[in-house]
């Protein structure tokens, strides 16, 4: 995702907002995300970019595939941490 602002300004923004957490690799930020009555660790790295800066994240959701063809991906679960994130 690309951002008019520089990397600093970006990583401050979630520090301030997100509670970090612990476990990312050295170059990549990690922070509690709301998730609902949850919360979801999301993996941040923020480079410079042109104009501003580029994000990438990343977050795990367990979901399980059944037979039927149906599914229980929750997909309101993971838009909103995505709104959130954006």
């Amino acid at each position: 995702m690309d951002v008019s602002w520089d990397v600093s300004a970006v990583q401050a923004n979630f520090d301030r907002i997100f509670q970090p957490a612990t476990g990312g690799a050295s170059d990549t930020s990690v922070y509690w995300v709301p998730a609902g009555s949850d919360e979801q660790k999301v993996s941040l790295e923020v480079y410079p970019y042109r104009d501003g800066s580029q994000m990438e994240y990343e977050f795990k959701v367990n979901y399980e595939l059944r037979g039927d063809g149906t599914s229980t991906y929750p997909a309101n679960q993971v838009a909103g941490i995505i709104q959130k994130i954006e």
